[in-house]
Order: structure tokens, then C-alpha cells, then sequence
């Protein structure tokens, strides 16, 4: 992959280390960069929650402090896209071992669902990581 590429590994976690200070868990990690790409994608942050309200502007990129409050259980973001009118709702879940990304366009009824074993992505004695003083 190219270094323009908003998908490439190392830019994912660029910016995943510019929109969070502080990593608890690997279901926070995974669910900040999942927040990562959809902003790398043109995605804007609209909000944590599953409804189809627009909090602020959409040029927040940074994640509000309570935005792991329900981790590792579960994690939901809301966002905006220019080419859309849709509100999209991601939610990142804990199942067991296995971390399921779900995706839903509000009012479009179409979901996306991404299953993905959370020990390929993360190792556990990373956390907890303060990436303020030591980014990814």
C-alpha cells in the first residue's frame, strides 16, 4: 500500500494516535481505530450513540472523555458523510474472544457486519497505554 493510502496500516494508526491520548483495553484500541478509519474515509464524527442526531459541526475529530464509558462491552459512534443525508452508526462489540464491528445507515436498513479475532490485532501487554507519551 502507498503512504497516500487512508486505509495503509501505519496511517491508521498515525491517526489513531492523534484522536486518543489514553488506550485501556484492546477493544479500545480497536474501536478508536475503527473511529480512525471512518475519519480517514471522509466520514465526520457526529456523535456517540445510535440515533440520527448531529452533535456540533462534524469537525470534532477528537474522541469526547466518555466515549469508552461502555467498554469493553460495546462501543457506538455515530457520522456524517458530505455525499450523504444518511447518519451511519458504527458499534464495536465485545463477543467472547472476537471483536464484531457492526454498520448501519439510518433509514437505509442495509448493515455491515466485520468479525474479527481480537488477538490478531492487538497483544494484551500493551495495555494500558498512554500514547501522549508513547504513540503508536
Amino acid at each position: 500500500m502507498s503512504a497516500s493510502d487512508p486505509l495503509d496500516p501505519s496511517a491508521v494508526l498515525q491517526l489513531t494516535s492523534q484522536i486518543i491520548t489514553r488506550l485501556e483495553l484492546p477493544y479500545d484500541a480497536l474501536a478508536a481505530a475503527m473511529h480512525a478509519i471512518m475519519l480517514s474515509v471522509g466520514f465526520r464524527f457526529a456523535g456517540l450513540g445510535d440515533d440520527a442526531r448531529q452533535e456540533g459541526d462534524g469537525t470534532q475529530r477528537n474522541l469526547p472523555a466518555e466515549w469508552n464509558q461502555h467498554g469493553p462491552h460495546y462501543y457506538h459512534f455515530r457520522y456524517s458523510h458530505p455525499q450523504s443525508s444518511l447518519t451511519f452508526v458504527i458499534k464495536v462489540v465485545r463477543m467472547g474472544d472476537k471483536c464484531v464491528i457492526l454498520g448501519i445507515g439510518i433509514g437505509d436498513n442495509k448493515t455491515v457486519v466485520l468479525d474479527i479475532a481480537t488477538d490478531d490485532y492487538t497483544s494484551a501487554s500493551f495495555f494500558p497505554n498512554d500514547l501522549s507519551n508513547d504513540p503508536l
